[in-house]
């Protein structure tokens, strides 16, 4: 039984196919060979391509179902004219030191459906002259300032190249919606870019194109932990803004202007982790109705307008803990109102210069309203008089429920009338 299988084996290996080339064993069991008017080999399941040494003269490689985290391009023979390399996990399209130089004959480059996540300008830009198509589609790319530098590589490009770079989708970071990829990174390189503060980073929060109009679109901006002192200038149309763990204080409001400096359309303020002791009226400007974060700062109290303003928040995004609060029956942080907008409102704890001295220290949630806001003496004469009232009244209601018993057991056991009865005219 097993010499006729080894018989049989020749028939049915790729090795036997006429005109392709002779495969190592292992590489067969990977590999199959296609020979037309070109010499092709699409293969599966490989985790390197150093296996494709062994191939000469070979025009045409597919690699698909495979596990390669990158390309090196010493493997793979200079005659390739069409490289396919999809559903293989690639993060990253050439492993170090590796350059598309070394296939001047390449004319189609496909790596859909893989995990791209960035794309290096050095490797796109050593592709050859000679390349007419390139798939990419499928990649998770996100909608990242890092990218850029496509829309002016994009250009460059032969009009059909150009066309499928063009279609191209990138996510961004609201609700991962999708946008064309080179849109994104035109509005990035001629505005965003350039207005981003240079130590913060500045990423699309919405996007839309809607052609022939301008694109729609908001920003966030992160300048999160890099010791500023003041306020920065953000691009237009942001709407998202992170300031935490920076050193900013009072004196960082004077310098600010809402309007100049492109904070009238915030919607979401983090100012966590800093060092200011006010809300200064500046803020009253801004929209604010998504998330205000200023916990962990020197705060003593809430100015009323902005209190307000943070009631009208439909969800608990309010972070006012680990401050100075200055508790008392009319300061703001009591309002119950606001506490119940306020995220971390465990961490609201009374502070030096609290009404009265005994809540000092202790947790606004664990003080009793009747200990913040105790009734003056008039109110307590008002309260007493209400009591009292409210006993004569009782007591009314007990004695005629009483007497309206009574009557009807009379009136049943004895058929006797209530004298009242006999009264009426």
């Amino acid at each position: 039984m097993v010499p006729l299988l080894l018989l049989l084996l020749p028939l049915t290996s790729p090795l036997a196919t006429p005109g392709c080339p002779s495969l190592s064993p292992s590489l067969s069991y990977l590999c199959h060979c296609h020979h037309t008017s070109d010499l092709t080999l699409t293969c599966s399941g490989l985790n390197s391509t150093s296996v494709l040494d062994s191939v000469p003269r070979l025009t045409g490689l597919t690699i698909t179902a495979s596990h390669l985290p990158c390309l090196t391009t010493a493997h793979l023979p200079s005659s390739l004219t069409s490289l396919t390399v999809t559903a293989s996990g690639l993060t990253s399209i050439l492993c170090p030191s590796s350059t598309f130089s070394s296939l001047p004959s390449l004319t189609s480059l496909n790596l859909s459906n893989n995990s791209l996540t960035s794309l290096d300008p050095s490797t796109l830009h050593s592709l050859p002259p000679s390349l007419a198509s390139l798939g990419l589609q499928g990649n998770p790319l996100p909608c990242s300032p890092s990218l850029a530098w496509v829309a002016g590589w994009a250009t460059t490009l032969p009009a059909a190249t150009r066309a499928e770079v063009g279609a191209l989708e990138c996510q961004v970071e609201l609700g991962r919606q999708e946008a064309p990829l080179v849109a994104v990174m035109e509005v990035y390189r001629r505005v965003v870019t350039p207005s981003c503060p240079a130590t913060c980073s500045c990423h699309f929060y919405h996007f839309a194109e809607r052609p022939p109009e301008a694109a729609s679109y908001t920003v966030r901006v992160n300048c999160s932990a890099r010791q500023l002192t003041t306020f920065p200038t953000l691009p237009t149309d942001t709407t998202v803004l992170d300031l935490s763990h920076n050193l900013l204080n009072q004196a960082a409001y004077d310098a600010l202007d809402v309007v100049a400096m492109n904070y009238i359309n915030l919607e979401s303020l983090t100012l966590s982790h800093n060092l200011l002791s006010t809300i200064h009226m500046k803020l009253f400007k801004l929209k604010l109705h998504r998330v205000f974060h200023a916990d962990h700062n020197s705060l003593t109290e809430l100015p009323y307008d902005f209190s307000q303003l943070l009631q009208n928040y439909d969800t608990k995004n309010v972070t006012l803990g680990h401050n100075r609060w200055r508790c008392s029956c009319n300061a703001e942080i009591a309002d119950t109102s606001l506490q119940r907008k306020v995220k971390d409102l465990w961490a609201v704890v009374c502070s030096e210069g609290s009404v009265p001295e005994a809540i000092v220290g202790r947790r606004l949630t664990e003080v009793d309203h009747a200990l913040l806001c105790p009734p003056s003496e008039k109110e307590e004469q008002k309260q007493m008089v209400m009591k009292a009232i409210c006993v004569v009244l009782a007591t009314l209601i007990v004695v005629i429920m009483t007497k309206l018993l009574y009557d009807w057991w009379e009136y049943r056991t004895r058929g006797k009338l209530p004298c009242i009865v006999y009264r009426m005219p």
